[in-house]
């Protein structure tokens, strides 16, 4: 069985919290510390955000890219598969890098003060560094099919497997009871 049909499977049995199909997965390798933020594509509210979440990063000297996946979660209806944009964020050392995942938690989460579009729990991926307010996750892939999980052991065999943070509000998000 194809990795994505084992996947779909496991999400649909609510074994699995959800997994993306990305066209970009070089940020889990990253040397660099380097973020990447999701939002949806073809949104008004989440072109806000896009365009919010640039300037943001631009302007504390991210280097960036935008690139699509479609994220795969399920639904009361069966799967749910939404077109997303992936920014990616690449910042000279650490201590930038921290700057920049407050400022998603400041600004890019859900709440009164956020910029319109900003999720309550952001997909936020992190690479090249450990900053405060995240947690320690494995990420397994199979060619650009990506989930999460806290368990070193893939959901499906022959994963690629490393070592991502994400905002420490995943924490209870997932689902690693495969």
């Amino acid at each position: 069985m194809r990795p994505a049909a084992a996947l779909d499977r496991l999400v649909a049995n609510g074994r699995l919290s959800g997994y993306t199909v990305e066209a970009d997965t070089s940020y889990l390798y990253a040397k660099r510390p380097t973020l990447t933020y999701r939002m949806y594509a073809r949104h008004s509210a989440s072109e806000h955000n896009l365009d919010a979440f640039w300037s943001a990063m631009s302007t504390i000297g991210a280097e960036l890219r935008a690139s699509r996946l479609v994220g795969i979660v399920a639904g009361p209806c069966g799967l749910v598969r939404t077109d997303q944009i992936c920014i990616g964020a690449a910042f000279a050392d650490a201590r930038i890098l921290e700057r920049a995942v407050a400022l998603v938690q400041d600004r890019f989460t859900c709440g009164p003060a956020a910029v319109p579009g900003s999720w309550r729990f952001p997909d936020l991926r992190v690479s090249g560094a450990a900053p405060e307010g995240t947690i320690a996750l494995w990420a397994h892939r199979w060619d650009s099919a990506v989930t999460l999980a806290a368990s070193a052991v893939p959901p499906v065999p022959n994963a690629t497997c490393t070592r991502v943070r994400v905002l420490a509000s995943w924490a209870g998000l997932l689902s690693p009871t495969w």
